[in-house]
């Protein structure tokens, strides 16, 4: 239990009675310090007592107090200060200090100067003229043989060392238990993803509906909403446009970045979702036509971005007639642009062609589903995105260079061109994490494919990989722990050819680690859904959205759940105890 305690406003030195001890002390004000302080230096020399502080911090002015402060950086901070203090001394000026400040590692070796100072009796010259000598003395040979302040006595039977190695285990496992949920966490989206677009494209085979719908159709509708968001946003909020202060960054991603990316995470849904590649081939009637979901996908395409345009001229008439002169303008780049998205749909078809095991790349799921289809449907998961939003880059990129300018011309293309950038790296991301947690666990893990593609290269490829996986995580640790690898790529000094390609090797590693860690948890996640998947199939026990929904749920909360359940008491300091403040009161 802890006591407020009761204070009266009373002269230096006044007694205090501690209420739990009993027993009484003496406090020292501001005053009373500096004081002391003074007299310690500089002796016998006094000062007013009235207005004590004011007269004490002129006075030192004066004098040129000066302070010798070692900041901190553990071992290589304290050798770094040593160097510091010794050459300090061979000048005749460490003795001209009269205050030492020290912190972490120069803590270090300002507790070890301050002990050898009194242990000769507070002769500071006398330390000073034994640091000044060029032969290493007895004191800085013994700092050299005890630096090693971790582990004082190293060799496999010292406690020392065992229990520096358990420590590191111990922060490891510790620091793992974050960060394998999180990771889990991430390789989950694309095993999700992939799986969504097998699962609809299953359903395709059959012309799933949805609110008495064709499924293909509503996904159709939804995505064409998001993207005529985007467009009405992005063009009403251009420089030249706008009325009113320029939008937040926040503001800007919810209102045209956020329906953009709904957009061309849905374009692949959808014509996956309308059979796209099956056969025989499936038609969708609209407005008096009957045409396969790739027509109606560009053709919906093509009027989303138009209807926002009008929109934003509708909502937002600021410069109407500049509006108006860019109509045509913004028709035929929105022309092309439809043609891109056609020709990007095209180039992930034909790459589809050139994956491996094509039957094999929707496991037990893809079952259902030709080659082509599986190719195709593993393609778009990865690809499609990336493709609808480059399609829509191109847009502002032709807009921008052959539209009507306006006074406010280099303010539109600025604006455009940052839009273009934080709607297409979230898709290029996309593209890079799923093609190492889709597709690398083909070549490197689960790859029959290449032992019988290339009967004596495969096997050394699936080994190298391996072992350059498990090795690279090792380089990546101890290289990165090297003094001579900064995270920062700049350095003011030039470094040498062979520490640049040091650096390099352990970038390299890094990612290559990382990339590697990410393709197995990305595997063991899918692997484990999959089997859950076929012991459901098998006991015929959970309707097809449960198969899709409940396998990958259980894997991900298997392993967050237990992990965050241990790992939160200790972040939030459960069952830690904390000994009350014991508060003193003036008697």
């Amino acid at each position: 239990m802890a006591f407020r305690d009761r204070l009266s406003a009373g002269a230096a030195g006044s007694g205090v009675r501690n209420f739990i001890v009993g027993e009484r002390s003496t406090f020292k004000t501001t005053d009373d310090v500096l004081r002391a302080e003074y007299d310690a230096i500089w002796g016998g020399d006094t000062l007013r007592h009235e207005n004590f502080e004011a007269a004490y911090r002129k006075n030192v002015q004066e004098k040129k107090q000066a302070a010798l402060c070692l900041s901190g950086g553990g071992i290589r901070s304290a050798a770094f200060s040593l160097g510091v203090l010794q050459v300090l001394a061979q000048r005749g000026l460490l003795t001209q200090f009269h205050y030492l400040s020290t912190v972490s590692g120069g803590g270090y070796i300002g507790g070890w100067l301050s002990r050898w100072i009194a242990e000769a009796d507070q002769d500071a010259a006398k330390i000073e003229n034994e640091l000044a000598r060029r032969e290493e003395i007895f004191q800085v040979s013994s700092l050299r043989a005890n630096s090693n302040f971790l582990t004082p006595k190293t060799g496999l039977t010292s406690a020392d060392t065992w229990t520096g190695i358990l420590l590191w285990v111990r922060n490891v496992l510790l620091n793992w238990t974050v960060f394998i949920p999180a990771l889990f966490f991430a390789v989950l989206a694309p095993n999700l993803y992939l799986a969504l677009m097998t699962w609809v494209a299953a359903l395709a085979q059959n012309q799933a509906t949805l609110f008495s719908q064709d499924l293909a159709v509503v996904l159709l509708w939804i995505a064409t909403l998001g993207l005529t968001i985007a467009t009405w946003q992005a063009v009403r909020n251009m420089p030249s446009h706008r009325t009113g202060a320029a939008p937040s960054s926040r503001a800007i991603g919810w209102q045209a970045v956020m329906p953009l990316l709904l957009w061309a995470a849905l374009a692949p849904l959808v014509l996956v979702a309308g059979g796209y590649k099956l056969e025989p081939e499936l038609k969708f009637q609209m407005f008096g036509a009957s045409q396969p979901i790739l027509f109606w996908l560009l053709v919906f395409s093509f009027s989303a971005k138009i209807v926002g345009y009008v929109i934003a001229l509708i909502t937002n008439p600021r410069n109407f007639f500049l509006y108006l002169r860019n109509f045509l303008t913004w028709v035929i780049v929105v022309a092309v642009a439809t043609g891109a998205l056609w020709f990007a749909i095209w180039v992930i078809e034909e790459l589809s062609t050139l994956l491996p095991a094509k039957s094999h790349l929707l496991m037990s799921a893809g079952a259902t589903l030709n080659e082509q289809v599986a190719a195709v449907v593993f393609a778009l998961s990865i690809l499609g995105p990336l493709g609808a939003t480059l399609a829509h880059l191109l847009l502002s990129t032709l807009y921008v260079g052959f539209r009507h300018a306006d006074f406010q011309d280099d303010a539109d293309r600025e604006w455009l061109a940052r839009l273009s950038a934080v709607s297409v790296f979230p898709t290029l991301l996309w593209a890079i994490f799923a093609l190492i947690c889709l597709f690398l666990p083909f070549v490197f893990i689960d790859n029959e494919w290449l032992r019988k593609l290339a009967p004596t290269l495969g096997p050394t490829i699936d080994t190298l990989g391996k072992v350059f996986g498990v090795i690279s995580g090792f380089v990546a640790v101890l290289g990165g722990k090297s003094a001579s690898h900064k995270p920062d790529i700049s350095s003011v000094v030039p470094k040498s050819s062979s520490a640049q390609m040091s650096a390099l090797i352990v970038r390299l590693a890094t990612l290559f680690f990382i990339a590697f860690l990410l393709m197995v948890l990305a595997y063991a996640e899918r692997m484990t859904a999959e089997e859950l998947v076929s012991t459901a199939q098998a006991h015929n026990e959970l309707s097809p959205i449960g198969l899709f929904v409940i396998p990958r749920l259980l894997v991900f909360l298997t392993g967050f759940v237990p992990i965050y359940l241990l790992w939160y008491p200790m972040r939030s300091g459960y069952g830690s105890s904390t000994r009350p403040i014991r508060w003193a009161s003036k008697s």
